[in-house]
């Protein structure tokens, strides 16, 4: 990858977000041998899909690498990755790391350090916390609509209980409903056993029979995470920057469902669903382990 400074569809591509870039496509060309070398179906998903379709890349404003894979694949490659990831490389999912809430796989670089919204509390408790790509899986859903939303929902209220007691809560009447929620739950369930128990919740339905599949352990919104099972059927290989990545032959159907008009530039550019992030490459994230809060949120002025 050239990592001079370039503008892209009017966007001002820093060679520090080139920087980032690179250390997430060795993460993926990592995540890519050892899918090839066991023959588990894996493909791009999200602002990873939609770049390498509309950009044959990154989305010039993106900064992070999303990918999906169907339950049985993403459980023999937990299987396989925690043998077959070398360092700096490391994999955190529910079951590798206790009280890991999130309900998909992040493959981490030991040797960098990415801060995201809920970092302080995960760098505090000597978690990982360096640059990461998301691995996701899906899971079939009810054919019928109130099922489905049901089932979302209750795996959706497990999730959001395990974050709430995990991480630093939202100030005002929020976050003290939050932390009244998520205290009084825990006083009578456990952390780790409400995490496997999302976790099995979400395979409830694998049973072969159901024609919809979604992103139901990570549990984000329903209308933008669930896609006819068929969609997938098929893989083909597509140009990203300097590499290709798998991506659903019926891609304009995942990334319609996902986006809409989703060959359509916004107008606003720039931001992702972590919201804010510190990026460092050249610097292990346990160099930061001995910062404030303050000190902590004062890194977030800086930008890629």
């Amino acid at each position: 990858m050239d990592l001079s400074a370039e503008i892209r569809c009017g966007f001002s591509v820093s060679t520090a977000r080139k920087k980032v870039w690179l250390t997430q496509m060795e993460m993926m060309k990592a995540v890519l041998d050892i899918c090839e070398s066991n023959n588990l179906k894996i493909f791009a998903i999200a602002g990873t899909l939609l770049g390498a379709i509309r950009h044959n890349g990154y989305i010039p404003w993106d900064d992070d690498i999303d990918f999906l894979m169907p339950r049985e694949d993403y459980e023999k490659f937990i299987a396989v990755a925690s043998e077959s990831l070398k360092a700096p490389y490391s994999m955190q999912c529910c079951k590798t790391e206790k009280s890991y809430p999130n309900g998909h796989i992040q493959i981490r670089n030991s040797e960098t350090t990415c801060f995201i919204f809920n970092s302080f509390d995960d760098l505090k408790s000597g978690k990982n916390c360096g640059v990461f790509i998301d691995i996701f899986c899906y899971d079939e859903m009810p054919d019928e609509e109130s099922g489905r939303v049901k089932f979302w929902e209750k795996e959706k209220r497990l999730k959001n209980l395990s974050m709430w007691k995990i991480y630093s809560k939202k100030k005002g009447l929020k976050g003290l409903v939050q932390k009244f929620l998520a205290n009084t739950y825990f006083l009578t369930h456990g952390v780790q056993s409400t995490i496997e128990k999302h976790d099995a919740l979400a395979q409830k339905f694998n049973d072969g029979t159901h024609a919809l599949v979604g992103a139901v352990a990570f549990g984000a919104k329903i209308e933008r995470n669930v896609w006819k099972k068929s969609d997938f059927d098929e893989i083909v290989p597509h140009a990203f920057e300097d590499i290709t990545v798998p991506v659903p032959k019926n891609f304009d159907s995942v990334l319609t469902v996902q986006y809409g008009d989703y060959m359509k530039i916004p107008e606003n550019k720039g931001g992702t669903v972590h919201g804010q992030a510190f990026f460092d490459v050249d610097k292990p994230y346990t160099a930061y382990r001995g910062i404030t809060k303050e000190e902590f949120d004062n890194l977030f002025r800086q930008t890629l």
